[in-house]
């Protein structure tokens, strides 16, 4: 039963429901609602002092302080989608917040100061995750205010010491909600929980101490701790691992260790505070990116030691993987069809599984080019690595080259202080899918080809290279060959891309996967609309298979989710159809046919006069059974339903 009209029975008009029907911690959380008494439609938000909010956060100064780098971090990856990060304390109070401009205008937006706690606003991401002490979705008309019902929402306590001290929330509009989203927040929770643990760690007297030295081996971030003379006094393993290095530290200076930018033991002296800067190091002949910051010991007043933190990029790319949906989540089973020309492209795609060689997919829009890239990817040795997909065609030609390859920090204006891993490095020891490749500047192109013959990218502002070990997919709608003629497209690097080549077939040579298509797509959206649709009209099915599909599966997919939309009945008919496909004619030369019946061939009639009268003739003799008419005239079904509904001819006349 759909979800919205459970609340309006429940929530509006104080019925009782099924119960079943409702998640039971939704299901809980609206009965503690209609016992409040919270009106369902109430508008706008509740806000507390400024005072008030002043004080709040000075009292949860360690969670903010903890919270803040990662909500930065976390807002950086969903920047632009519409979504909004908020922190709040135990009592549900927003305590600070991040969201794209756009999203400042929804309604009940989680304003600082706002009050979000479930006895205030009923049902809602932030209050019932509070409640139920659990990470949550919210979705829509589970909420309890109408107002709400456009939010998507993630949400997790924050723990301090087992005890709830917050709550992070992550929401969108509806539709732009992503399942795996929770996962994210759930991570980022976490993340601040152990920085949390570790601040307290770093402010007690009892770093040197065995049982210190055991905790910080359980850390998963590199740990350095400097003396005030400059020297190593310890470190754990995990900052071994992140430099890919070994050997006895204690005792000797970072100068000695590695080659970076920044003078240590000036930032030791100095006091110098730093938060996840990413810099270059050189150990030995090898170079690497770290994420580094800084903390301080000290003993009335003076600085005892100086903790350096190292993260290593590798979890922030992990990070940056999930949410921008850098993972490849399909498969060969989840491509459908059994056409011919399927079978044979599908046959050679997974030839291409069992090594690294470059591979080109070319095919029109629409035929499903990133499908067979993900699909190669998770039938490859490389199925547990990164998967990320750039699409070319989508970024500036000032954009794209930092985005491939990255950037230090500060190398041109606007960029981020700490620098940027690009999508090569993003892709390390994974697969990069370069989409719509033929729109790729030629500089951009140039640099391409260089790191594809020396398997090392530089970053942009960069001194040393970094090695990577990436396998490309490309895929492109263009003839490149075309556009090597026409000097948009570099030979070289076309030759050192189409290695194998996978050519994808177009919809209208696969008719006879088009029912199979539309089939799923059917059964996918009715679950998804919760929708009594449960088959197709027979002529709709004829409609779709006469169609020439220019958009291909993505156009079939786009068609066959707005007839279960706007469908009234238990099938869809061909009215449920766009225009384009109603309004095909795959036949518009039998209008010079000539009727049989010479009494028909009056002389002043122009050729749609003579058609529409030899469809009543047809019709006439056929009692108006359509198939047979159009096999009469040797036409298909749907060409045939097209005319009718042109001349206006009334089907029910003949029958």
């Amino acid at each position: 039963m759909d979800i919205l009209r459970l609340w309006e029975d429940y929530a509006v008009d104080g019925k009782d429901i099924d119960e079943s029907l409702i998640r039971p911690l939704v299901m809980e959380s609206w009965k503690r609602c209609r016992q409040w008494g919270i009106d369902p439609y109430y508008s706008g938000t509740v806000s507390i002092g400024s005072e008030d909010l002043i004080r709040r956060k000075q009292n949860k100064t360690e969670l903010l302080a903890a919270a803040m780098p990662h909500l930065h971090k976390l807002y950086k990856i969903i920047k632009n989608t519409g979504s909004v990060i908020a922190i709040t304390d135990e009592d549900g109070i927003i305590l600070d917040s991040f969201a794209d401009t756009e999203t400042l205008q929804m309604r009940n937006f989680p304003s600082p100061g706002t009050i979000h706690h479930e006895s205030t606003i009923g049902t809602s991401g932030i209050g019932t995750a509070l409640s139920a002490g659990i990470p949550l979705q919210l979705v829509a008309h589970e909420h309890w205010l109408r107002d709400n019902h456009d939010w998507y929402c993630n949400s997790t306590p924050i723990l301090r010491q087992r005890l709830i001290t917050g709550c992070l929330n992550l929401s969108c509009p509806v539709d732009k909600g992503h399942e795996h989203s929770l996962g994210l927040v759930v991570a980022t929770a976490n993340a601040i929980e152990r920085e949390m643990e570790l601040n307290l760690i770093l402010k007690e007297k009892k770093k040197l101490s065995s049982t210190q030295e055991a905790i910080i081996e359980l850390l998963d971030t590199g740990i350095i701790v400097i003396g005030n003379d400059g020297r190593i006094s310890q470190y754990n393993n995990k900052t071994l691992q992140i430099l890919n290095t070994r050997g006895d530290w204690v005792g000797r200076s970072l100068d000695e260790l590695f080659d970076c930018s920044y003078d240590f033991e000036r930032l030791l002296h100095s006091r110098i505070e730093l938060d996840n800067f990413e810099i270059a190091v050189k150990i030995g002949r090898k170079h690497s990116y770290i994420g580094f910051s800084t903390a301080f010991i000290e003993n009335t007043g003076e600085v005892e030691a100086m903790v350096i933190r190292i993260r290593e990029p590798e979890s922030i790319r992990k990070f940056a993987n999930i949410a921008g949906g850098s993972t490849a989540i399909y498969s060969f089973d989840d491509i459908i069809g059994t056409s011919d020309k399927l079978l044979e492209t599908l046959k050679i795609a997974q030839l291409a599984t069992k090594n690294n060689t470059n591979v080109l997919i070319t095919g029109e829009s629409g035929t499903g080019k990133e499908l067979i890239a993900q699909a190669i990817h998770n039938g490859s040795s490389r199925k547990n690595k990164p998967f990320v997909a750039i699409n070319c065609g989508a970024l500036s030609r000032e954009l794209i080259q930092s985005e491939l390859f990255g950037y230090v920090g500060g190398a041109f204006t606007g960029a981020n202080k700490n620098g940027n891993p690009g999508k090569f490095e993003l892709a390390d020891s994974g697969t990069l899918f370069l989409d719509e490749i033929g729109e790729m500047p030629l500089d951009a192109q140039t640099n391409l080809l260089r790191i594809l013959q020396t398997g090392r990218v530089l970053r942009i502002g960069a001194m040393h290279p970094n090695t990577v070990d990436v396998r490309i997919i490309t895929a492109t709608n263009k003839n490149l060959e075309w556009e090597i003629g026409r000097k948009n497209f570099r030979h070289d690097l076309y030759y050192r891309l189409n290695v194998l080549q996978i050519k994808l077939p177009p919809l209208r040579e696969r008719k006879n996967d088009i029912e199979t298509l539309a089939e799923y797509f059917l059964a996918r959206f009715v679950r998804e609309m919760v929708s009594e649709v449960n088959g197709f009209d027979s002529l709709t099915l004829d409609m779709l298979k006469d169609y020439s599909w220019p958009g291909n599966i993505r156009e079939l997919e786009n068609a066959i989710e707005r007839a279960v939309a706007i469908s009234e009945g238990s099938r869809i008919l061909p009215s449920d159809l766009p225009d384009s496909i109603k309004d095909f004619d795959a036949s518009d030369n039998f209008a010079c046919m000539e009727t049989p019946d010479s009494s028909t061939r009056e002389v002043g009639r122009n050729l749609n006069e003579v058609e529409m009268a030899y469809i009543k003739t047809l019709l006439r003799e056929h009692r108006g059974n359509l198939r047979a008419a159009s096999a009469a005239m040797g036409v298909a079904r749907s060409t045939l339903y097209n005319k009718i509904k042109k001349y206006e001819i009334g089907i029910d006349d003949f029958r």
